[in-house]
């Protein structure tokens, strides 16, 4: 076990201090790393510095070092530690270095004791140590009046970065080589208590995490760095008829009130709205102003007010293209390739989610009229499959409890929310399946 308190950072410069760095990870099984990028894009962004620990210290490098450690990185028996080490092998591999051993991950630990807690590394280290540590903005963004850190407006995170280098390397190397430290030191405190937590089936979530989630982050990263295959024609045919249609919607509002209004502005739609066809005011913003949100301009569509049936209409074609069409176009790689991240850490429920694009949030098909599904294709010689447990949960209730009802409705080959809902409420089955179908003919494509 190391000291409590930090290690000195040594900044490793050259070839010679490089090779006895390797020499004494030659020994450990064990090394935490860390980067600090140009960015969060895991396919355009890089590495500028990164940071390694054996435990009872820590250190500091440049991305030049990087090379002189591709057979460590290459060694398929070593263990890489981190917060969110999947993001960083991705940083590596940018610059042309490929991770081959196991990746542990202390976001993934923390999340399996408990779900609820934020799992960032400095929220976590702050919590387990009582250490209070710097965060990214308090380290490299400068300081307005009054001595508060504030974002540099139009710098990326790398220019920022650099411009610290520049600045004061101290704090870089100080910041960077502190970061594989914590992690390190957080992977053996989570470590401890995931064996002593046992789950519902008696085993202890250590074997959980090294069984289960462990093994996972390194497929969900190949999963990643493959990413999807785009028909990037497809959608660019998809764009100039959603513009057009865009604009049509919106000259249609202007004729139907009678004057120039536009849809982007919430003032104008309040004057519309409230001053010229003197909607009721019900549901106001956080600010006290009347409401024109969709759920307020859908009760009007409902009653026949034209006008909010055509915003909702503009607003619904603007979010598909900005979001599915152009977001995906600028999204996607030279090859086509569209790469979003899925994360094990966000859920409660230990289900995925996906970010920077939520790939999991697509329209469906049945309710998608430009179809936008049909742009993720396969590549040549290969198809998608798509498998789904329908209702699992409500089998497995029906398994484990022998409720005679719900094993009924699954012999029957009914939908059992569907089949509960009907005898709740002593409604024909039928007529609750009716009324599931009308609902999702209504549902708005971004559901």
């Amino acid at each position: 076990m190391w000291s409590v308190d930090r290690p000195d950072s040594v900044w490793i410069k050259t070839p010679q201090q490089a090779a006895r760095l390797k020499e004494k990870m030659a020994n450990k099984r064990y090394a935490a790393f860390d980067t600090e990028t140009t960015g969060t894009n895991i396919v355009r962004d890089y590495t500028l510095f990164w940071s390694l620990s054996l435990g009872d210290d820590r250190y500091f490098l440049e991305r030049k070092m990087l090379d002189e450690f591709r057979p460590v990185f290459k060694d398929p028996k070593r263990i890489w530690i981190g917060t969110n080490t999947k993001f960083d092998a991705h940083m590596v591999a940018n610059c042309g270095i490929h991770i081959r051993g196991k990746l542990y991950c202390t976001l993934v630990m923390d999340r399996l004791l408990d779900s609820e807690r934020p799992h960032g590394l400095k929220e976590t280290y702050e919590r387990e140590f009582g250490e209070k540590v710097q965060t990214f903005g308090e380290t490299f963004y400068p300081r307005n009046k009054a001595g508060k850190p504030y974002k540099p407006k139009g710098k990326t995170t790398g220019e920022i970065i650099l411009d610290k280098w520049e600045e004061a390397p101290e704090d870089v190397i100080e910041y960077a080589s502190l970061d594989a430290w914590m992690s390190y030191r957080l992977y053996c405190r989570l470590k401890k208590q995931l064996k002593q937590t046992t789950s519902w089936r008696g085993e202890d979530l250590w074997s959980v995490y090294l069984d289960m989630e462990m093994p996972f982050t390194k497929i969900l990263y190949c999963c990643e760095r493959m990413g999807t295959l785009i028909d990037t024609g497809y959608l660019k045919s998809l764009k100039e008829p959603m513009l057009e249609e865009m604009e049509l919607t919106a000259k249609a509002l202007n004729k139907a009130a009678g004057r120039i209004v536009n849809v982007k502005s919430t003032p104008q739609l309040q004057e519309l709205f409230y001053k010229k066809l003197r909607m009721k005011v019900g549901k106001k913003t956080k600010k006290g102003a009347p409401s024109t949100d969709s759920e307020t301009l859908e009760k009007w569509a409902a009653q026949g007010v034209k006008e909010a049936q055509l915003v909702l209409r503009y607003r619904k074609v603007q979010k598909i293209e900005s979001t599915y069409v152009s977001g995906i176009l600028k999204a996607v790689d030279d090859n086509n390739r569209l790469h979003g991240s899925l994360n094990q850490h966000v859920t409660k429920t230990g289900r995925l989610s996906s970010s920077e694009p939520n790939m999991q949030n697509f329209p469906k098909p049945s309710t998608d009229e430009f179809q936008i599904r049909k742009a993720f294709i396969a590549r040549p010689g290969y198809s998608f499959v798509s498998a789904d447990y329908s209702q699992l949960e409500m089998y497995l209730m029906a398994h484990w409890s022998g409720d005679p009802n719900m094993v009924k409705a699954i012999l029957d080959g009914r939908d059992l929310h569907a089949a509960n809902a009907a005898m709740i409420w002593s409604v024909p089955y039928e007529d609750i399946i009716a009324a599931i179908k009308r609902k999702d003919a209504k549902q708005p494509l971004s559901d």
